[in-house]
């Protein structure tokens, strides 16, 4: 039996470097520069080294696990929600949500006139968040904060109080009732609900 050494060896290095990327080393992109991003808050007990990357520095963009967008403003939303760019920073982002990337989002812009916009407008920017989730745009949650919840029963008031509380992971029991309008509010949040039989 003939062994070609040469694809031997490349098998070795792609199973290696698979190994080595996706345990305990993490490279992070944030998409802007370094000087104008404000601090962004990733969790540092949970054994996974992380490489900062900023967007106006040198970097191998293939050896990148993780993209995040600081803040997205009203009008790169608006494109995006279209297909479309006019500005580098939505052109960053439709071209790695073209190329099947996710992209974290840190703060949407469109936020902070929840109580002063038309309430048409507003949602106007709602659906575009929504369409953009379509398309790989994601929420960023710095830390999962996780609770146990020991109840018989889990309600949509619930998921909500989670929500407002900023924690994204559940635990229940597995007799646990997820009640279906608590399923769905955990989805349209983005909290994840755990079962096992401490609900730990």
């Amino acid at each position: 039996m003939r062994v070609d050494k040469e694809l031997v060896e490349q098998l070795v290095q792609q199973i290696l470097g698979q190994l080595t990327h996706g345990h305990g080393i993490e490279n992070v992109l944030i998409l802007g520069s370094k000087n104008d991003v404000v601090d962004i808050q990733l969790p540092d007990d949970d054994g996974v080294t992380r490489r900062m990357f900023y967007s106006d520095e040198v970097y191998d963009a293939g050896q990148i696990d993780r993209y995040i967008l600081p803040r997205l403003e009203l009008g790169d939303m608006a494109d995006l929600a279209l297909g479309k760019t006019t500005s580098p920073r939505s052109d960053e982002v439709l071209k790695l949500l073209m190329s099947g990337k996710t992209v974290e989002v840190v703060s949407y812009a469109f936020s902070a006139f929840e109580n002063t916009a038309p309430p048409k407008l507003f949602q106007l920017y709602c659906d575009y968040a929504e369409t953009l989730s379509g398309f790989g745009l994601r929420p960023y949650t710095a830390v999962q904060k996780k609770i146990r919840l020991n109840k018989r029963v889990i309600s949509e008031q619930d998921l909500e109080k989670c929500h407002a509380e900023g924690i994204s992971r559940i635990a229940v029991t597995d007799k646990a009732l997820v009640t279906s309008l608590a399923e769905e509010c955990a989805k349209k949040f983005g909290i994840e609900i755990q079962r096992d039989e401490r609900g730990a």
